[in-house]
């Protein structure tokens, strides 16, 4: 926590807690991306002496920031851990290259191919939020 506004509950936001992160942004010329939704990552989960901070947040360099417009981060709902998780949203300003796409035909010779190609497309994959 940076700030006392980053804060509810527990000890107050001190500049000496702060001081060693806010010389490493500074030292590397990192910012800090903008957010939306809630401004807290992380609580400890107690009822009734439930406390919120800002413990993550997300920095840029000064490449991101000239080339990725108005970058910005969600703080989504937590899950599986008490810290909630953050989706980066990059809008890319620089004109990129189109690739082509090249899909090599031999593979297509084997005998095997049409049955293994059916089979992997009809494969069910299980996941979570996390990958």
């Amino acid at each position: 926590m940076l700030r006392e506004n980053e804060r509810i509950g527990g000890d107050p936001v001190t500049y000496t807690n702060a001081e060693d992160f806010i010389a490493c942004e500074d030292n590397h010329h990192l910012q800090e991306a903008n957010y939306t939704s809630s401004v807290f990552t992380w609580n400890n989960n107690q009822g009734s002496t439930r406390e919120f901070s800002r413990l993550d947040r997300i920095l840029l360099n000064e490449e991101a920031v000239r080339v990725f417009a108005g970058p910005y981060f969600e703080v989504l709902h937590k899950d599986i851990c008490d810290h909630c998780p953050l989706l980066l949203h990059l809008h890319n300003t620089q004109v990129e290259k189109k690739h082509q796409f090249h899909f090599f035909n031999m593979c297509t010779k084997s005998l095997e191919f049409k049955q293994m190609a059916k089979r992997e497309w009809t494969v069910s994959l299980q996941g979570s939020r996390m990958f």
